[in-house]
């Protein structure tokens, strides 16, 4: 006897027309994966400080709502400073190294994504970044942006939040060389100072184009943005 405690309703088979933006993607994300090749690396970073340091800065400027995600755009920019590889593209063979640190942020939409640019994110102060970016991420989401909002990025991070998975990659935006990946941050086993903890950690993944970077440059970069994110005066560095 069959159990009609919990029906299923058939699914329907439809086709449904690409939309723009769905060709859009399709076009730049399959034209990435066929021209740039990609490699990927993670590391796992402690995020305690900069869940601390959020706290101090919302403090300091209650008025301006900042997050973690300013705080990692802005601890991005300082990154590509000291690893500006990261920051480059390929303009057939040469190597362009950006003069300016504009991060692009991915906005998942219904039916698509758009990517607002922070235009110099290193030069900008955190709460003034943290207003813009604010404002970026909402007209994107009205998809209300203008083309300045999307043009001359040199990096990209995608982050999807609390609801995230742990670890995910991304197909990177050409020209741009790298892109980063980051997880959901969540209580996990970690060994700080030689101690096994639990802690709230995230799992970052750092995808580039090998014909620019190489292993040793992402490793490099990773590294670099771990030491900052994990330094406890981290509020004090960009408040």
């Amino acid at each position: 006897m069959s159990d009609q405690s919990n029906p299923v309703t058939p699914m329907e088979t439809r086709q449904v027309p690409l939309s723009k933006m769905r060709k859009a993607i399709a076009r730049m994300t399959t034209a990435s994966m066929q021209t740039a090749p990609h490699f990927y690396s993670q590391i796992e970073i402690d995020m305690l400080p900069a869940k601390n340091a959020v706290n101090q800065l919302r403090e300091r400027y209650p008025d301006i709502k900042i997050s973690l995600l300013h705080l990692l755009v802005k601890v991005c920019a300082a990154t590509l400073h000291a690893h500006p590889r990261l920051n480059a593209s390929l303009d057939g063979e040469t190597i362009v190294y950006n003069g300016e640190v504009n991060i692009g942020i991915v906005v998942a939409l219904e039916d698509g994504m758009l990517i607002p640019v922070v235009h110099a994110a290193d030069l900008t102060p955190l709460p003034e970044l943290a207003a813009r970016t604010i404002d970026l991420v909402d007209r994107a989401r009205r998809q209300r942006t203008t083309a300045d909002d999307l043009l001359n990025g040199t990096f990209t991070i995608s982050n999807m939040g609390k609801e995230g998975p742990d670890s995910f990659t991304s197909i990177i935006r050409s020209p741009q060389s790298a892109i980063l990946s980051l997880g959901t941050v969540s209580e996990r086993p970690f060994v700080r100072q030689g101690q096994l903890v639990v802690a709230p950690t995230m799992i970052a993944t750092l995808g580039v184009d090998h014909r620019v970077v190489d292993g040793a440059h992402a490793a490099g970069f990773l590294l670099t943005f771990k030491q900052l994110l994990e330094n406890p005066e981290l509020a004090t560095l960009y408040g």
